[in-house]
């Protein structure tokens, strides 16, 4: 009875572990019968590197950064070092506040221009409540987002 215990308790442990330290696809697609606004965002990251995703407005797509994961040893470390990754997140140029977030300021990695971070939680948020988002393309509340699965 103990071992069963023990092994449910480790089970557990690691599922939340996976999915604290896994990335996250998630679909967006606008529902405007005129716009085509349809692809996947990758979020967060895996056991090798960390992501952050927003969206430029003068490429018109979202964007995302990669770095490497602080703390990796063996094998993981060796991959991780041949990935021409850096070593560290890009510093924000700004924090923007609004009366719901608050959230940092990026140079786009294709143009330079300012974008914003799109946090996960934001899309579990909207996806929870069944609501749309601003298209950034036809600019119709009719922007939804799907989680999809999860990677490392």
């Amino acid at each position: 009875m103990k071992s069963k215990s023990i092994f449910l308790l480790s089970a557990v442990f690691v599922l939340v572990a996976s999915s604290c330290l896994a990335g996250t696809v998630w679909h967006y697609k606008c529902e405007s019968p005129k716009c085509h606004f349809e692809g996947d965002l990758w979020f967060g990251g895996g056991f090798e590197f960390d992501r952050l995703t927003g969206y430029c407005w003068k490429c018109k797509k979202f964007v995302s950064f990669d770095w490497k994961t602080k703390g990796l040893k063996g094998s993981l470390k060796e991959h991780q070092d041949k990935s021409g990754l850096p070593d560290a997140a890009p510093e924000p140029v700004g924090i923007v506040w609004s009366p719901a977030l608050a959230t940092a300021l990026y140079r786009c990695p294709n143009c330079k221009q300012p974008i914003i971070e799109i946090r996960r939680e934001m899309l579990e948020e909207l996806s929870d409540k069944h609501e749309k988002a601003n298209c950034p393309h036809c600019h119709n509340r009719t922007l939804t987002f799907t989680r999809g699965a999860e990677y490392d």
